[in-house]
């Protein structure tokens, strides 16, 4: 009989060990699938990092769920990628007062760690290229 109840509890923390371990992979491969990243994506401190030690950069603000960012994004992740540009999700980095953001989707220029140029909301394709390559003052 004793050893009959020590097999009983040995199988019951075993049963007990497995469901725990499960449910907490189950909670991390869920909190994950959640996350999107988007294209060259950086966190809240890569972001301020680049802005205060590159002469410039482009950063593409958006949001999980957005319906415009899902409108402009095919065309514009391309050109993220070809100018070099970065992105950072809104819904998993919460920098809105940060940068001034309003609404998504939101393009800063940053020039010398100031913000010299931004569009706002879902533009033409021909807007944001024109944006990308700088030539917003040109027209």
């Amino acid at each position: 009989m004793k050893n009959s109840a020590k097999r009983a509890n040995f199988i019951t923390f075993a049963i007990i060990g497995v469901i725990i371990v499960i449910g907490l992979g189950l909670l991390f491969f869920l909190n994950n699938a959640n996350e999107e990243t988007g294209v060259n994506a950086v966190t809240a401190d890569e972001l301020e990092t680049k802005i205060s030690e590159e002469e410039e950069v482009v950063v593409y603000f958006w949001q999980t769920g957005c319906e415009y960012c899902e409108q402009v994004k095919p065309y514009v992740e391309p050109l993220v990628e070809e100018y070099d540009a970065v992105s950072i999700n809104l819904a998993d980095h919460n920098v809105w007062t940060t940068y001034g953001i309003n609404g998504t989707p939101t393009m800063i220029r940053f020039q010398d760690g100031k913000e010299v140029g931004r569009v706002e909301g879902a533009v033409s394709e021909q807007q944001y290229e024109t944006f990308f390559k700088n030539e917003e003052g040109t027209q």
